[in-house]
C-alpha cells in the first residue's frame, strides 16, 4: 500500500506520519505529495523565499488547489501507477479557518456531537472540491481547530477537542515542561533552529508508540475520528 500526503505544511506531515507509523505495516510506503519541500506558509515571511515555488510550501488555500485541479491526485493515484498498486491519500487541513470565503464550511452548533458534525462538514466540502473524484480512495485528516490540538493528549491528559487556541495552549504546556525536566528541555534547544518539520517529528514522537497513541485519542475527538478511518487501510 502507498499512501500519499497532501497537507497545510511539514509539521504536518511530521504528525501524521508518526501516526501512521503506529497503525500501519511496515510494507505500507508514505509520500509526500504537499508541501515537497521544508517551507510552508509561515516560513514565507521572510523575503528570502518569496521566489519560492507553490510546491515548495503550503497552506490550506494550496490544499484546496490540489483538490480542485486534481494533478497531485490522478498522478498519484493513476498516471504514475504502472503496477496498478493499492493506493490512497490523506488530506490534511484545519479548521480554525473553515470560515473564510472560497473555504466556505459554516460551524456546527457547538454540542457534543461538535467536532464530528464539523470534521463532516469539511469532509462534504473537500468532497466537491475534488468533484468526488476517487472519494473511496481518499482519507481525511480534519484537525479541529488546528494540528496542535492532536498534541495536547501527549503532554496533557485533558479533552482538547474542541479547545478555542490548541497552538497557545501547546506552547504554554511545551514551557510548562522545559522547567520541569532538563532532559526536554535540552532536546528542545537542540531542535530550536531546525525546521518545522523536525521540531514537530520531536513534539509528536510518542505518536510512534501505540499505547501513547491510544491514550491519546481518549482526550481528542477528531484525532479518534481520523485514526478510526483508517480502518479500510488497516485490514
Amino acid at each position: 500500500m502507498q499512501i500519499g500526503i497532501i497537507a497545510e505544511g511539514k509539521g504536518d506531515c511530521a504528525v501524521l506520519q508518526n501516526i501512521l507509523w503506529s497503525v500501519l505495516t511496515e510494507e505500507d510506503e508514505l509520500r509526500f505529495l504537499r508541501p515537497e519541500f521544508d517551507l510552508d506558509e509561515t516560513d514565507l515571511q521572510d523575503s528570502i523565499y518569496k521566489a519560492m515555488t507553490e510546491d515548495e510550501f503550503s497552506s490550506w488555500t494550496l490544499v484546496q488547489k490540489d483538490c480542485v485541479n486534481q494533478t497531485k491526485l490522478q498522478s498519484f493515484l493513476v498516471d504514475d501507477n504502472i503496477f496498478e498498486e493499492e493506493r490512497s491519500i490523506i488530506i490534511q487541513i484545519d479548521t480554525a479557518e473553515c470560515e473564510l470565503k472560497n473555504y466556505d464550511v459554516a460551524r456546527p452548533s457547538n454540542d457534543s456531537d461538535y467536532c464530528t458534525n464539523l470534521r463532516t462538514a469539511v469532509i462534504n466540502k473537500i468532497n466537491t472540491w475534488v468533484n468526488n473524484l476517487s472519494t473511496g480512495q481518499l482519507y481525511y485528516a480534519i484537525c479541529i481547530e488546528e494540528m496542535e490540538a492532536w498534541l495536547l493528549p501527549l503532554y496533557e491528559s485533558k479533552d482538547s477537542s474542541k479547545h478555542a487556541d490548541p497552538k497557545r495552549k501547546f506552547d504554554t504546556l511545551i514551557r510548562k515542561k522545559r522547567k520541569t525536566d532538563k532532559h526536554f528541555n535540552k532536546k528542545v534547544q537542540a531542535i530550536s533552529q531546525k525546521s518545522e518539520f523536525e521540531k514537530m517529528n520531536f513534539y509528536s514522537a510518542d505518536f510512534r508508540k501505540s499505547k501513547k497513541l491510544k491514550e491519546a485519542l481518549k482526550y481528542n475527538q477528531s484525532l479518534r475520528n481520523f485514526v478510526t478511518s483508517l480502518k479500510p487501510i488497516l485490514t
